[in-house]
């Protein structure tokens, strides 16, 4: 990971917390939406960029480390809105222990 977060002040990026609210389609399916939960403030880093290929195209996959004040209802699924991007949630944790901070490992969707 990118490294423990130690001072408050290193959260400069104003991001959405959003999670996922499925909508009856009329059709037997369902329309993806999603619902803001909150807007924080958080610490972005990018990780990594990987490429791959997926059903015959080419892929990349970007990472990003997002660091937030300590919140219990923040899990996998849900996902980041940063300067119009869309970063999904793969996992949290609260490195240290501490209930201070939360550490979330996410990947940039396209």
């Amino acid at each position: 990971m990118g490294g423990q977060l130690q001072n408050p002040g290193q959260l400069a990026h104003r991001v959405e917390l959003q999670e996922r609210a499925d909508q009856p389609d009329g059709l037997g399916g369902n329309e993806v939406n999603w619902t803001t939960l909150s807007y924080l403030w958080a610490r972005v880093v990018p990780l990594r960029q990987s490429g791959g290929e997926r059903a015959d195209h080419l892929q990349g996959v970007l990472t990003h480390e997002v660091n937030i004040r300590y919140r219990e209802d923040v899990r996998d699924g849900m996902r980041f809105l940063h300067q119009g991007r869309n970063l999904r949630i793969l996992s949290c944790l609260d490195i240290d222990e501490t209930r201070r901070f939360l550490t979330c490992l996410c990947e940039e969707e396209k």
